[in-house]
């Protein structure tokens, strides 16, 4: 795989963190380079869970989210788990009025979320 551009990996064992280093995601060349990355990683990796983490993020345009849907159909195509975090409210109205906060698993902090993994 190549260096992530749009992306940190925190590697905590059996659990993967990948935080979105953006703080928008609006320009279409960044969420072409955002959903490749987003594929990528989670076809070159081992079957741990991951957290993806919103931290800092302020704003995901539409075309962001469809990049997250389909990540979320190759993750679950796996048999992997992933769980959301860090989601700013304004963020979060955006999944609510989409319906996309019952396709993802979203938690407030990044302990939560490892914590859910955990439960599972």
């Amino acid at each position: 795989m190549n260096q992530m551009t749009r992306f940190r990996v925190r590697d905590l064992g059996e659990v993967l963190v990948l935080e979105i280093v953006d703080r928008k995601l609006l320009d279409e060349t960044l969420i072409s380079t955002f959903g490749q990355e987003l594929f990528e990683f989670v076809d070159a990796n081992d079957a741990r869970p991951i957290v993806l983490s919103f931290k800092g993020m302020d704003f995901l345009s539409a075309a962001a989210n469809g990049k997250l849907i389909t990540a979320d159909k190759k993750v679950k195509a796996r048999g992997r788990r992933w769980k959301f975090c860090h989601i700013r409210p304004e963020i979060y109205e955006v999944f609510y009025i989409t319906r996309l906060h019952k396709l993802f698993d979203i938690h407030d902090t990044e302990e939560q979320a490892l914590a859910a993994l955990q439960a599972a």
